[in-house]
């Protein structure tokens, strides 16, 4: 059997209907998330190549090119081609678990947190 991790974490007790609340309120915005992407993908059938939408004569809505590439999309698709363009990056980044093995006071007021619910 597995040992909670979380076993000896602090916890507190909350308002079942703040819970309750959160919950609905939750469920309605994904909701309303997915019915806004789906007419948002109507609109943009709806343009076809067209790059602004009205209402009225009222611009409400545009779709337009804009900076940036979907190179994922590009080199999945033209891998042999791609490949005559890629360079070589170095990157410099904080090896954050040496950093906190060695200045664990500073560290541990930078990591962070997250909010979420508890799956039942």
């Amino acid at each position: 059997m597995a040992v909670d991790p979380h076993a000896d974490e602090v916890k507190v007790e909350i308002s079942w209907a703040k819970y309750q609340l959160w919950m609905a309120y939750r469920k309605a915005i994904a909701e309303a998330t997915t019915e806004a992407t789906r007419l948002a993908a109507e609109i943009k059938e709806e343009m076809g190549t067209a790059t602004a939408a009205t209402v009225n004569g009222v611009t409400v809505a545009t779709y337009r090119r804009k900076q940036g590439w979907a190179t994922k999309d590009l080199i999945r698709d033209y891998p042999e081609l791609t490949e005559h363009y890629m360079t070589m990056e170095v990157e410099k980044r904080l090896d954050i678990y040496q950093f906190a093995a060695h200045h664990a006071d500073i560290a541990v007021k930078y990591q962070t947190r997250e909010f979420r619910e508890v799956a039942q």
